[in-house]
């Protein structure tokens, strides 16, 4: 998948590049990001995590798959997130 990754040898600390898709856990739901917020208080977090990381706290999307057990939206339903890390991709 595409992702803007941490890199800390270019001057913004990040670039674009692909990532692996992510393997959900049991509660988690596999969003499909369609926007997330980019500020600076973001770009100098990303500057401190390892390279090739995927950055971002906050998205908007669509619910592409539930999660396993249950619990959270279904599949097509448009939602924000708050998440530690992975917003970016």
């Amino acid at each position: 998948m595409q992702a803007l990754l941490s890199d800390p040898d270019t001057p913004a600390g990040v670039r674009f590049g692909q990532a692996r898709e992510p393997v959900p856990q049991a509660g988690d739901v596999l969003i499909e990001v369609e926007r997330f917020t980019l500020l600076l208080r973001n770009l100098e977090h990303a500057a401190t995590l390892p390279p090739g990381s995927i950055p971002g706290f906050d998205a908007v999307g669509v619910v592409r798959r539930a999660a396993e057990d249950g619990t959270g939206p279904a599949p097509g339903t448009r939602v924000a997130t708050l998440m530690t890390g992975n917003a970016w991709a």
